[in-house]
């Protein structure tokens, strides 16, 4: 079981970040992060990802929203880790495609983006379509409750997230690895895997908050020199309110 677990960890980058293997040699954290991530490239259309998987976001989120009661569906275009947009000085844009019909979706300032439930973009088939070359962006569920300092998520929320993401990705995911997992209850309830979430600065460490108890997170749990995190999503014994603050790297 355990190899299993290893095995997967070196190849999964999905809408729940970077899974790794708690067993892993602290010395493949320098190593680039290799991101499959919430995509099918079709050919060298610059597909972000299919819209059928969204619709299990939809499912999900409205299963698991207890976690995050606040906060709304969204997603964010993300760069592939250390890729670079040699193209950021054109307008970035989204589309939702099916047949010939276009809808353009709007992105904010962080490049966040919602979608629409819509039972004919399901019906078609619909892509979701990025104005840039196939692999450099991804598409990642983002959950935020309003109110979240800038310098920490909520605990709750990177929770709701991790089900979505593993909703989305999990038929990607080899027989025998989804098999492992689903023995321990799936990826986000086991502390057995950590499960991945893009920094916003590289970090040095974390901490957690909960009321008056506050506790160092795992420094195995600073995941790629700094550039993920992964929080303790299986450890009921911190409340869906906890805070994960950043400490961050010197620029």
């Amino acid at each position: 079981m355990k190899s299993r677990l290893c095995q997967l960890s070196w190849g999964l980058l999905a809408g729940i970040g970077l899974i790794h293997s708690l067993s892993a040699s602290a010395a493949a954290d320098t190593e680039p992060v290799q991101e499959l991530g919430v995509v099918t490239v079709k050919s060298q259309t610059p597909t972000l990802f299919p819209y059928r998987k969204a619709w299990r976001a939809f499912e999900v989120f409205a299963q698991h929203h207890q976690l995050a009661p606040d906060a709304s569906l969204r997603f964010v275009l993300a760069l592939r880790d250390r890729q670079v947009d040699g193209a950021a000085d054109n307008m970035l844009a989204l589309h939702l495609v099916s047949g010939n019909a276009s809808l353009p979706i709007a992105l904010d300032a962080e490049r966040r983006f919602a979608l629409p439930r819509d039972q004919q973009a399901w019906d078609d088939n619909a892509d979701l379509i990025v104005n840039r070359k196939p692999g450099l962006y991804i598409g990642l569920p983002d959950i935020r409750t309003p109110g979240v300092p800038d310098n920490a998520r909520r605990l709750g929320d990177l929770r709701l997230q991790c089900e979505i993401g593993w909703a989305i990705v999990k038929d990607d995911v080899g027989l025998l690895q989804r098999t492992a997992f689903a023995v321990l209850g799936g990826p986000c309830h086991t502390s057995m895997a950590r499960i991945g979430i893009r920094a916003p600065r590289r970090l040095v460490g974390a901490t957690l908050i909960a009321g008056e108890r506050r506790e160092p997170l795992d420094a195995k749990r600073i995941i790629a020199n700094g550039r993920f995190f992964a929080a303790p999503y299986h450890d009921g014994s911190w409340p869906d309110d906890t805070l994960v603050e950043f400490q961050y790297a010197a620029e």
